[in-house]
């Protein structure tokens, strides 16, 4: 068991065994932690998700042709979102507001596959989190191809998201 006056220090070659003598005459325990191991550095159970297969997310995509920008919101995974953006565009049914704004404008938004031109903005599992999260970045970052504001936000919340640098203070 170790007491108030034991020490826990990273390990240093050389520098820990002589600090081990020296604490050791002042009756004093120390003990030595290995920095990051190899297999630290090495082993990942779980590997990284592509951002096809993510679920939970905030995203945006710009016209190709006049760069005006698009942020959408998904529980389900980016990839289904997009195929469901990319079927629209194809039917020209106007479901999807990219596939409107090619409808009345003629821009090609983008050439398929439309998961590569897609950017992930914020990270959220909660349903009602992430639709506020996406209605800020509308309004933050001017989205003009967006039929709505998302979520009602009271316009007396803007300065003080302005000032802060984004939906999670990191834009």
């Amino acid at each position: 068991t170790r007491r108030s006056s034991d020490l826990v220090l990273p390990y240093t070659k050389g520098v820990s065994e002589r600090l081990q003598r020296s604490f050791k005459k002042r009756n004093i325990n120390l003990y030595h932690k290995a920095g990051q191991t190899l297999r630290q550095v090495l082993v990942h159970p779980k590997d990284k998700m592509t951002p096809r297969e993510q679920c939970g997310v905030v995203y945006e995509t710009e016209c190709q042709v006049c760069g005006d920008r698009y942020i959408g919101e998904t529980g389900r995974s980016l990839g289904e979102r997009t195929e469901e953006h990319e079927k629209s565009v194809d039917k020209r049914d106007s479901k999807s507001a990219l596939s409107q704004h090619q409808e009345t404008t003629g821009h090609v938004v983008h050439t398929p596959p439309l998961i590569d031109h897609i950017r992930i903005i914020e990270k959220e599992p909660r349903d009602l989190h992430r639709k506020v999260l996406e209605a800020i970045n509308i309004k933050l970052k001017g989205a003009r191809l967006n039929r709505t504001d998302g979520v009602e936000l009271p316009d007396v919340y803007l300065p003080l998201l302005k000032e802060e640098g984004g939906a999670r203070g990191d834009q």
